[in-house]
């Protein structure tokens, strides 16, 4: 088809580099009202950065093994003394990480050696989540398609289209028994049988398991969902299915445009795992409900199910269900549909009840990280603050897995045991962004603390007018107040949650600017206050009978006993 130029508005996806020995490509794909596009930004070279008084013994390390270029810049080093950087291009990202342990093992420092260049690609241009784009597009295959095209910061609200995944397996011989999806629109089960009519009209029953696969992958790309959700869909359904396509001799390719999944661990145990789906986002409930800070006794979809939905499996044992799913196989093939379908069920309706996809989009807009990024406070922190700081003339060290240096928690007042009646608790409302945003507590706000300072805690000062955290928190707390205006329950728990996370973030080693002299001037300011906070109470002829962290518990009558 003929390219057409357009303007376009979407959400991202998924996002992917590929290496070459020619280069390196950045590929996006978008959900917009435009249907599914890809955008791609070829011949992108990685680029990490060095001191310049280490280019002398940079160049001949390098040089003897890779194909690089540096260049100057008008950045310098993140530390006390400034040091001016040079940046160092690679073709790819396996030549980057090639030239990063090269020099690691010269004892020289490499700078933003560990960002991923889809994701500096992005927050570079301030784009979080949504965006707006700008070229000429082909349409090809189903999807629009355009490379090198222009982005910017947008904003837009997607309209995704969602199906819950399910397998059940057999415990005796390992092989998939069924394939369930769920959707509002939609409901399929494939079944491993002997083909034949079914009163079901959503059960397909398939001969053997290799071709239920093929089918199963062939319906799944012509119903083209945005979103995958289940439970340990990932680490269970998507990795048990890859594993029976690779035994079966068959490519796992369930991504857009018919491309297969890609798995990377997590741990050096293997028992993390992360799957890209090529333009599909795969939403785990379990580790969503946990991100949006939910809690339960059991985070099984049984116990979930039932505290959420007030309903359950459609098995009679719970604990015995895998014995029991395989009786159903051999003897009621449509009662065992109805169970798989059931469990996909269960999901999408707990996704509903709770908001999740909402919340996910809400996060991604708000980070910059992708929807279905597990945990990654540390990761949202440096898509927020690294270009702001990129633009204050820095350029950020690489997380020191090696330092471990503990700050003090949260402070606890004496308690005064007994049973009281007519107690108030006063809480301080974010009290550790709050600290954060008034007394400038920042990693370059501590480096340029000059003669105009704010002081802090272990010797730690912080300057008035060169910071970014606290700015950056100011635009958050604004934001949340307009989405308690609008009745954005997702958007303000999603807000709260990373706003929160800001403290955490700076305490842990984790983090490329930790220093324990940070977290310290939070923490210590918040006894601080806490301490001051209970004085003043009781200068008013009341009794603070206990305080942790941000609230103190207030007497308004006597003791009973």
């Amino acid at each position: 088809m003929k390219s057409e130029s357009t303007t376009l508005q979407g959400l991202i996806l998924t996002r992917q580099w590929c290496d070459s020995v020619n280069g390196q490509s950045l590929v996006y794909w978008l959900a917009t009202n435009h249907g599914s596009v890809r955008i791609e930004f070829p011949d992108q070279e990685s680029v990490f950065f060095i001191p310049a008084s280490s280019i002398p013994r940079a160049e001949p390390v390098l040089a003897a093994q890779l194909k690089w270029r540096s260049a100057q810049v008008e950045l310098c080093c993140f530390s006390e003394t400034n040091e001016p950087a040079i940046a160092c291009y690679f073709r790819n990202q396996r030549d980057l990480g090639l030239a990063r342990a090269l020099l690691q093992n010269h004892h020289i420092p490499t700078y933003e050696a560990d960002i991923r260049p889809t994701d500096r690609y992005l927050m570079e241009r301030f784009v979080q989540g949504t965006l707006e784009v700008s070229g000429d597009f082909n349409f090809a295959e189903g999807y629009l398609t355009a490379e090198n095209p222009k982005i910017r910061k947008a904003s837009y609200e997607p309209r995704l289209s969602v199906v819950s995944l399910d397998i059940e397996t057999s415990i005796s011989n390992g092989n998939i028994l069924s394939i369930a999806v769920d959707s509002d629109d939609v409901r399929k089960v494939f079944m491993l049988g002997k083909t034949r009519p079914s009163s079901l009209p959503y059960l397909e029953f398939i001969d053997d398991e290799s071709s239920l696969l093929r089918r199963f992958m062939a319906w799944f790309a012509e119903l083209d969902p945005d979103v995958i959700i289940g439970w340990s869909v990932v680490a269970f359904d998507l990795k048990f299915l890859q594993d029976r396509a690779d035994t079966l001799g068959l490519e796992f390719n369930i991504g857009r445009g018919r491309s297969t999944v890609s798995w990377r661990f997590l741990d050096r145990g293997q028992q993390r795992v992360y799957a890209v789906v090529p333009g599909r986002v795969v939403l785990d409930g379990i580790e969503l409900l946990r991100t949006a800070t939910y809690s339960f006794e059991s985070f099984s979809l049984e116990n979930v199910s039932r505290e959420l939905l007030g309903r359950g499996k459609l098995v009679h044992d719970v604990d015995s269900r895998a014995v029991e799913i395989e009786d159903m196989h051999r003897t009621d093939q449509e009662s065992l549909a109805r169970y798989n379908l059931e469990d996909c069920t269960l999901v999408l309706d707990i996704f509903k009840h709770t908001g999740l996809i909402d919340f996910a989009i809400r996060r991604s807009c708000l980070t910059g990280l992708e929807m279905d990024r597990q945990g990654g406070s540390v990761a949202a922190f440096d898509f927020l603050y690294l270009p702001k700081l990129h633009r204050a003339g820095f350029v950020a060290p690489v997380v020191d897995q090696e330092t471990i240096v503990h700050s003090p928690g949260g402070h606890v007042l004496d308690s005064l045991p007994g049973l009281y009646r007519d107690v108030i608790v006063l809480d301080f409302k974010s009290l550790y962004p709050s600290i954060i945003r008034t007394f400038h507590v920042d990693p370059l706000a501590m480096i340029k603390a000059g003669g105009d300072r704010i002081p802090g805690f272990l010797e730690a000062s912080f300057s008035k007018n060169y910071h970014i955290l606290p700015g950056v928190i100011e635009e958050l707390w604004q934001a949340r107040d307009e989405a308690k205006k609008n009745s954005d329950a997702a958007g303000s728990q999603a807000i709260k949650i990373i706003m929160n996370s800001f403290y955490g973030v700076l305490g842990t080693p984790g983090c490329r600017f930790f220093d324990s002299r940070l977290a310290s001037s939070i923490t210590m300011r918040g006894h601080e206050i806490l301490q001051k906070t209970r004085d003043l109470i009781e200068d008013q002829g009341y009794t603070v009978i206990y305080g942790d962290t941000d609230s103190v518990f207030v007497l308004l009558d006597q003791v009973e006993g």
